[in-house]
């Protein structure tokens, strides 16, 4: 793997101008350096941030205990990444975001007007090089792809938040704009837990240019890390008089004190969106998909006849069939349409056929 190419140097992005903290108006500055001082001098309001800040730093170490696998990538990862890439002529591609996170990603050369951002899962990883199957049908546009491990990926990293994530796909927007790519041609995509993070970039790159039209695919993901949990514990967990109903509420307030992952406004600010989603998926279940926060997006459900999402005990394990299961022929040429239609280039009669069978707008 001697021949395989890594940038020299480590990309550093830009602060986008509505989190740049040089930008931030006088009157933010002032109004939080006040009310750090009221929660010196009046004990209740202390207080409240004290218990908040120790909710907030015990539902992340649950967390972290439940994420414990996301940094590790094995060798075998590691050398599949390499072959993959040296195969395609692609180069390995540090990145920084503008607070400093390090970022792991790799960069395949294609067109030089068209491009997809792409994140996979919390235990994914670009190294797998499978994008779940979606990689023939980004390769049929002929567009470039940069896959991105996002923060969720490595120990050494902060723990992932809202504002962080945005900045992780941001970082790779901005990676894409100084390689001379237009805003207008740039897709953001991503799965699960690369979905969140997927939106969160497009919607905070929509809001840095508001004239482009950016894209976003979101795939089999959610509006709310805490509905997500929620959902998860209603469905999975059984309780001696129905306590879960309780416990249910309580972990989805905790995740709220800890500082969610929503991704509604980001997805609401995005002007081209897909949310493909599945009835059937097990490990986030439809009160939290994205689709139900989706509106003026194309709808793609992903077909699984004859099957219901299965409700076993967290213990024995999330069904992830459905979760993780690849297009099928038929789905992957209306991926295929929707990618054209955001790079505006022509379809087929197959493309097209399958765009109305599994797509609709809403």
């Amino acid at each position: 793997m001697d021949s395989l190419r890594v940038e020299s140097h480590t990309y550093e992005a830009r602060w986008p101008e509505p989190l740049d903290p040089q930008l931030e108006s006088c009157w933010k500055k002032v109004a939080r350096v006040a009310f750090d001082i009221l929660s010196v001098l009046i004990f209740p309001i202390g207080l409240a941030r004290l218990a908040a800040w120790g909710t907030r730093t015990v539902a992340i170490k649950m967390l972290q205990t439940h994420l414990k696998g996301r940094g590790e990538t094995s060798e075998w990862q590691q050398s599949n990444g390499d072959q993959m890439l040296e195969k395609a002529e692609g180069r390995r591609v540090p990145l920084k975001t503008p607070t400093g996170i390090q970022l792991d990603a790799a960069y395949i050369p294609r067109s030089k007007e068209q491009a997809v951002i792409y994140f996979p899962g919390v235990y994914g990883k670009w190294q797998r090089c499978s994008q779940h199957g979606s990689e023939e049908h980004i390769e049929a546009t002929g567009a470039s792809v940069l896959m991105v491990n996002s923060r969720w990926h490595t120990h050494d990293n902060p723990f992932a938040d809202e504002e962080g994530l945005a900045l992780d796909g941001y970082t790779a927007f901005d990676y894409l704009i100084q390689q001379g790519f237009s805003p207008d041609n740039i897709v953001f995509m991503g799965h699960s837990m690369g979905g969140a993070v997927a939106t969160l970039g497009a919607g905070l790159a929509q809001e840095a240019f508001p004239d482009a039209d950016i894209k976003l695919v979101n795939w089999c993901s959610y509006h709310s890390l805490a509905s997500t949990f929620k959902s998860l514990v209603l469905e999975r967990t059984k309780l001696p008089f129905h306590l879960e109903k309780i416990v249910c509420h309580i972990v989805y307030w905790v995740l709220r004190m800890a500082g969610n992952i929503d991704v509604s406004s980001a997805l609401e600010r995005v002007k081209s969106k897909a949310v493909i989603w599945n009835a059937a998926d097990g490990t986030i279940f439809g009160p939290a998909q994205t689709i139900k926060k989706a509106t003026r997006c194309f709808s793609f459900e992903m077909k699984t006849w004859g099957q219901e999402p299965r409700r076993e005990p967290l213990s024995a394990g999330a069904d992830t069939g459905a979760h993780l299961r690849t297009f099928t022929n038929g789905e992957g040429l209306a991926l295929q349409a929707i990618l054209h239609r955001f790079f505006n280039l022509p379809t087929d009669e197959h493309q097209d056929a399958k765009f109305a069978r599994y797509v609709t707008v809403i």
